[in-house]
């Protein structure tokens, strides 16, 4: 992790369009180099095998790093969009889709729990999941109209 703040401070600001997305993206890649390494040890124990590979497939050209740290700061947006939205959804609605998307509860336990019959949560969350898109896409085309 300090080794990707270390990364990001060292960046020309000049050069940076999108702090949040170049930040995102760069601590993606270190945890990504991070897996891979541990997989490679876990395939090759032999240090020899591991150490001529060495070489750095998380790099990229200029314009795919900002390619990708757009991406990154749109799915950070949406994220954001999401949260506010989900606040603004009706309680029930909210309820269901934090038990079930967030904390990743069975809908069907999450319903018994609730005493509704699964239909009747199913529908729920389906009409929970519809205003938070509207909702999202709203918030979406505000932002992006405003840029």
């Amino acid at each position: 992790m300090f080794a990707a703040f270390k990364e990001f401070l060292e960046r020309d600001p000049k050069q940076v369009e999108n702090p949040i997305g170049l930040a995102v993206t760069i601590s993606s890649r270190r945890g990504l180099d991070i897996g891979r390494r541990l997989n490679r040890h876990l395939e090759f124990p032999d240090a020899d095998a591991v150490a001529a590979e060495g070489h750095d497939r998380t790099t990229l050209d200029p314009e795919d790093e900002l390619i990708e740290a757009e991406r990154a700061a749109e799915r950070e947006w949406l994220y954001r969009f999401a949260v506010e939205c989900i606040k603004e959804l009706p309680r029930g609605q909210a309820e269901v889709v934090k038990a079930t998307l967030l904390r990743e509860q069975e809908l069907s336990d999450w319903a018994h729990e609730q005493g509704k019959s699964y239909q009747a949560a199913h529908k729920q969350r389906t009409k929970a999941l519809e205003s938070l898109l509207r909702c999202v896409e709203s918030k979406r085309d505000d932002h992006w109209r405003r840029r």
